[in-house]
This record gives structure tokens, sequence and C-alpha cells, in this order.
């Protein structure tokens, strides 16, 4: 008699789980060389921005077609944890930025970021409306989720963010990444939830798109835009660090004793 057990769900590892980052990241670069045949700008951003959509709900399906115990849920948030997260996202930009500063970057490819990143309706759609919708669910509910059936509440959200900040695929926007990609895992852990995540997400990029829209001149790429609005002064700007350190950890506590995660996630130490 065969007693091979087929029905138990193969979990996502982290070997796995890197590989769906690699993969996203290769399927993103090899449909936007379509792009190139493009001379029209704005149609050429547009190709770009199928390509990134394109690319995550290949990975999305794919993913979840092979581990169908993955359940992605969007469930409705209480005003007053939209009050929380609101100022926790605000501090969150500004303790982010911080560490972005800490790594120099050269002039040169600093204008080279500044220009891909630059504002044009395309790439305001993408950054603030299809980011953080795909990102949270390929990173918080599929990957996190999926690793959090395999390994430690801590080991999942150390590796899901990794890799959130790793697709950025470049040092700056990684360090940004990793450091927002634990708040969101820890919130998503919280909650059992992406609406919470995707409301961070959104937040700190539309605080980002919004600052370039109003203030180009200050939010080149690895600039800080903080300190540059207080005409470079250390004393009112890291007295604005302190206090954005203290609001992001008062909401982080208070997140915590109301967040609603679930009990019956299955979480092996």
């Amino acid at each position: 008699m065969d007693h091979t057990e087929t029905n138990v769900p193969s979990f996502i590892s982290i070997k796995e789980a890197s590989w769906i980052s690699v993969f996203l990241v290769l399927l993103m670069f090899l449909f936007s060389l379509f792009s190139v045949y493009f001379g029209n700008e704005t149609i050429k951003n547009f190709f770009e921005l199928l390509a990134y959509v394109v690319s995550s709900l290949i990975i999305i399906y794919y993913v979840l077609k092979k581990h169908s115990y993955i359940k992605l849920t969007f469930k409705k948030i209480d005003l007053k944890d939209i009050l929380l997260l609101i100022p926790l996202s605000f501090s969150l930009v500004i303790l982010s930025e911080f560490l972005l500063g800490l790594i120099p970057i050269n002039p040169n490819i600093a204008a080279i970021f500044t220009d891909i990143f630059s504002y044009s309706p395309t790439m305001f759609l993408l950054t603030v409306v299809c980011a953080p919708i795909l990102e949270e669910v390929i990173c918080r509910g599929v990957i996190q989720q999926g690793l959090m059936k395999k390994y430690s509440i801590y080991k999942s959200i150390f590796w899901s963010a990794f890799l959130f900040g790793s697709i950025h695929l470049n040092p700056w926007q990684f360090i940004a990444g990793f450091f927002i990609g634990l708040v969101c895992g820890w919130i998503y852990y919280l909650y059992d939830n992406l609406t919470p995540t995707i409301l961070i997400h959104f937040i700190v990029n539309l605080i980002s798109m919004l600052a370039q829209i109003f203030i180009p001149e200050l939010s080149q790429f690895g600039s800080n835009t903080t300190k540059l609005l207080l005409n470079n002064q250390d004393m009112p700007y890291y007295f604005v660090i302190f206090i954005s350190t203290l609001v992001f950890s008062i909401c982080l506590y208070s997140v915590q004793k109301k967040g609603s995660y679930s009990e019956t996630l299955s979480i092996s130490k």
C-alpha cells in the first residue's frame, strides 16, 4: 500500500522566496525591453508600467496556484486604526530618509536615479497605486505568509523585508525598503490583513511623489528633503528625528495593542 501523503502542502522556503523575487525582477526587465522600441516618452512609460503590472500578476498567479493554502486577505480597518497608521507612516518617511542618508551617493548616480524616478502621470500611477498593492501582495501576502508557515515570525518578517528591499536593486532604496518592510511585516502579522500595509505603503510613496511635484529642487534622489527644508540646520533636524521616533514608537505600540492577529496561523519555531 502506498502511504505517500499527496495532500500535504509544500510551504514556501527562504530559497523559494528568494527565487520568487529574482523571477519577478527578471520578468520586469524582459517585459520592459519592449519599451525601447518606442521613441515617444509617454508610450515608453506606459509599457514600463504595463511590464511592472503584468510581471507582478504573473508571479502572484503562479505562487497562489502552486501554494493553494495562501489566502490574500483585504479586510476593512477601523477609523481609530487609520488615525494611528497615518502618523506612523509620516514618521516612517522621515526615519527611512534618515537611514537612506547614511549611505553616501555619487552625484552622477543620484542624477541618473532622479531622472528614472522623476514625476510623470505614469510614474505617479505606478508608485502611488500599483506598487503599494502589488508589492504588498507579493512581499507580505505571498512571501511572508508563506514563510510564516515554515519559520518563526521574526525570521519570516526579516526575510520578507530583506527581499522587499532587494527588489529595488540599489543599496539606498534597499536600506529604506528593508526598514519599511520590517514595519509592514509586523503590521501584517498583527492584523493578518493586507489593507493596513497597503495604506502605509501608499502614504509613504504618495509623500515621496508629492515632494517631487511641489519641491523638485529639494527632492532629488539621495537628498534629505526634511533637512533641506530646515536649511540644513542640525539642531532642528535632529529634533524632528527625535519627534518622529517618538511618534513612530507610540503609534506602533498602540497598533500592536489593537492588532487582531489571527491565532490560526501555524508557526513553527
